[in-house]
């Protein structure tokens, strides 16, 4: 197959997935494969509220708890190639994202790294040019739920399984 053929075909089986609506991330059996790679992670048969069918987890030592929310999965490479998979964690009402959970792969090991709080919920965790990048909404006094006047951006990258903030900015 030529190298135009092959390129076309990719184009086309992306096309039709993200179509199709089906998230370009970990699929839920690879997500609970990384689930269970951790001794850190309780995963729990029915959470607050099992009438979600979202499956509920609880960080050991920590206060993250919520629902996984599979189809916001992010899954890609650093710029120094270390593998990451960012897996969110809802509170299953208004506060939307309140932590992610992170995970990365060391000697052929899924490893889990850790997790990035926010108390405030609301967390979006995507890779963006080879780094780990965070946002959340910082709220003013009068500022409405629906639109809050600033925005904390945070980049990170991994070295190994320490987690390292490279940057820190808030935008209006």
């Amino acid at each position: 197959m030529s190298m135009k053929k092959a390129a076309a075909s990719v184009f086309v089986v992306l096309f039709l997935v993200i179509l199709a609506g089906a998230p370009l991330c970990a699929s839920p059996i690879s997500i609970q494969q990384w689930l269970h790679s951790t001794t850190q992670i309780t995963i729990h048969a029915h959470g607050p509220d099992s009438s979600n069918g979202l499956q509920y987890i609880k960080v050991r030592d920590s206060d993250v708890a919520g629902y996984i929310l599979p189809n916001y999965a992010t899954h890609g490479f650093l710029s120094n190639g270390q593998e990451i998979v960012a897996i969110p964690v809802g509170s299953g009402g208004s506060m939307g994202v309140n932590a992610s959970l992170l995970f990365t792969v060391i000697g052929g090991r899924r490893r889990f790294v850790g997790y990035i709080p926010s108390p405030e919920g609301h967390l979006d965790v995507s890779i963006r040019e080879g780094r780990l990048e965070t946002s959340t909404p910082i709220y003013g006094a009068n500022d409405p739920q629906c639109c809050p006047g600033q925005t904390k951006i945070e980049l990170f990258t991994l070295h190994g399984l320490r987690l390292v903030k490279l940057d820190k900015r808030i935008q209006p």
